[in-house]
């Protein structure tokens, strides 16, 4: 649902948006008539004061309250407003970039988490791993994320799984046919490393940096992980991992940050109540 705010009068469109698709908002403010039209449903709200001038525009964030998304384009009164046009929004790309530290087996927990996977899943996310006293490691390994439609061990689990093991990147993925295994290069320790990978019902592609690493197609499956609980960095004791992943999982000691699921941006820190209370998970500067 859309709202927007006029000093005391609020108007709220009728219109619930999509997940996982574009649309169009449109507001219309003239005099003591205020519009506001998403997809084809129309809202009008008489507002009362015609002359109060606008001074700011606040765009993904307002008194507290924060977009979780993506905005293609903005116009005001027929003209596009450039990025060069606007001043940084408080926290906002900072916290996204803000690395979250994990050790002594600390993980994040994203639950009954629903991105509108469908036909293709686009994950992306840049890992540094240290060693638990803060050092650089010669060989490391951990889980980075996994995302199950399952706690059981069923063969036909539908999951995704991104890994460290003796330093290079790991994807399996199941989703429905049979069990895929991409292997990427090695994973630079004086640097941020930036995975991502995309997934459609027969391909799969993982990259490093940016660069190909690895690509695979498959036979035919289809997603069902819609409200599937997402772990990054590790996962509790009493969730069940399919067979194949028990050799590679094991608790993740580094950091992790920049998460973007199908071009959706996520603040990590907001996930770390979602953690165990006995784990703690540090916070370090880029």
């Amino acid at each position: 649902m859309s709202i927007f705010s006029f000093g005391r009068d609020v108007l709220y469109s009728s219109e619930r948006l999509q997940l996982g698709s574009e649309q169009k908002i449109a507001l219309t403010w003239s005099g003591r008539t205020a519009s506001l039209k998403v997809g084809g449903s129309v809202t009008s709200l008489a507002v009362a004061n015609e002359n109060e001038p606008l001074t700011e525009l606040s765009i993904g964030q307002y008194r507290g309250q924060s977009l979780i998304g993506r905005i293609v384009q903005l116009s005001v009164n027929g003209r596009a407003v450039q990025r060069s046009d606007v001043a940084l929004c408080s926290g906002s790309r900072e916290r996204y970039l803000s690395p979250v530290a994990f050790e002594n087996g600390a993980y994040l927990e994203l639950p009954q988490l629903d991105v509108g996977v469908k036909s293709k899943l686009q994950l992306e996310l840049s890992v540094r791993p240290l060693s638990k006293e803060g050092g650089m490691m010669g060989i490391f390994a951990g889980l980075l994320l996994l995302w199950s439609s399952s706690t059981t061990r069923r063969n036909n689990v539908t999951y995704v799984a991104l890994v460290l093991h003796e330093s290079r990147s790991h994807l399996f993925l199941d989703i429905g046919k049979e069990t895929v295994s991409l292997f990427g290069g090695p994973i630079t320790t004086s640097s941020w490393t930036t995975i991502k990978f995309e997934v459609d019902p027969s391909n799969a592609s993982l990259y490093l940096n940016g660069s190909l690493a690895a690509s695979k197609s498959f036979r035919g499956g289809h997603f069902t992980l819609g409200n599937s609980t997402v772990f990054l960095g590790g996962t509790h004791s009493g969730h069940s991992l399919p067979e194949e992943l028990h050799k590679y999982v094991r608790p993740f000691s580094g950091e992790l940050r920049r998460l973007a699921i199908n071009e959706r941006p996520f603040d990590l820190h907001e996930s770390t109540a979602k953690t165990i209370e006995d784990l703690v998970i540090s916070r370090t500067k880029p």
